[in-house]
């Protein structure tokens, strides 16, 4: 999948101004994607280098997320749905964690599969007459997808209406 969920959380922190795309991959026999691995440069010359795979350890449907920085790190316990998000110095001390709690209908959870945030932003937006949500406005949708179509170019993974 190339990392929609990492290109979700690195747009979240770092923008949209992304100016460079470069990657190299892994494929299964079947074709799909088991190791991606990627820089994103941004206008302002700040470098990230994403890396999603299949193969790390990890509990059953939970894939866990690192950000790292010249000043320390963000560990997201879930890429696609965090609970908890650790905040560490550079040398590995935590500094602070952020708890998310699942919610369902305005009320906590005890388990989500990721996208009740999604439908409850839609929702919200509908209600308010608005044409894009603001947790997740169209410039960042078609900036994922411009970055997505251009791996998905570098990966020579071609769709058969291309």
């Amino acid at each position: 999948d190339m990392g929609p969920y990492i290109l979700g959380r690195v747009t979240d922190h770092f923008g949209l101004d992304i100016v460079k795309v470069e990657g190299t991959f892994e494929h299964l026999p079947s074709g799909v994607d088991s190791r991606d691995d990627y820089t994103l440069t941004y206008a302002d010359g700040c470098v990230v280098h994403c890396v999603s795979t299949i193969d790390t350890p990890r509990e059953e449907g939970v894939e866990y997320g690192i950000i790292t920085g010249t000043e320390g790190s963000i560990h997201f316990d879930s890429i696609s749905n965090p609970r908890d998000i650790q905040i560490l110095d550079k040398k590995g001390n935590l500094k602070d964690v952020l708890h998310v709690p699942p919610m369902l209908h305005g009320r906590e959870v005890a388990f989500t599969a990721g996208y009740e945030y999604e439908f409850k932003a839609f929702a919200k937006a509908l209600k308010e007459g608005k044409k894009e949500c603001t947790e997740a406005p169209h410039a960042q949708t078609l900036t994922i997808s411009k970055v997505m179509t251009e791996l998905r170019h570098q990966a020579n993974v071609i769709f058969p209406f291309e």
